[in-house]
């Protein structure tokens, strides 16, 4: 009993601190930051995984300090309606992979607002402070730092995490995506 007692205290001075840590973002801030994630949106194109989801091709929507200013992302689109789900069971549970034809395409010719009316996106972000410049283009640094944004029908911090290894966080973008 004093263990909940304790931890509920903890969490109660943990919250208020999270709190007032985040009081120091104006309105301005969320609407400029919310711009930069939409603009994330449309800067590559969009591939299926597992039928269930969408996720950007190849590395991602990659930090070029030009239209992308914040870092490299990771952008993974659950279809909200039918329209753009991949699958469709039959009376027989099995898989309809007509729906497949196209999808691909009408996904990658749609604007921001069109993706954000017809998914529920997630976003992991590489902020551009834990990048290098390399031959390739840039690319993480041993220690990855990932800020993860959601949006549906508004942007949202979700969390803020560290990897200390590459395999570790695609293990967290292979859970992600239910891969």
């Amino acid at each position: 009993m004093k263990l909940m007692k304790r931890l509920t205290h903890y969490y109660r001075i943990l919250t208020i601190l999270l709190l007032s840590s985040c009081s120091h973002y104006s309105t301005a801030d969320d609407e400029i930051l919310s711009d930069q994630l939409d603009s994330l949106l449309t800067c590559t194109d969009y591939s299926d995984i597992n039928n269930t989801c969408y996720i950007t091709a190849d590395n991602g929507c990659t930090f070029d300090d030009q239209s992308n200013k914040l870092g490299n992302a990771f952008i993974v689109l659950f279809p909200k309606e039918e329209n753009y789900s991949l699958i469709k069971l039959d009376s027989l549970y099995s898989i309809d992979y007509s729906l497949y034809e196209g999808k691909i395409d009408q996904l990658n010719n749609l604007d921001t607002k069109g993706i954000k009316e017809n998914f529920i996106i997630t976003v992991v972000l590489t902020p551009k402070d834990d990048l290098v410049l390399t031959p390739e283009g840039y690319t993480e640094k041993q220690n990855i730092n990932v800020t993860t944004y959601h949006h549906d029908n508004k942007w949202s911090l979700v969390s803020i995490r560290n990897f200390s290894s590459n395999d570790l966080y695609y293990s967290y973008i292979d859970s992600l995506t239910g891969k």
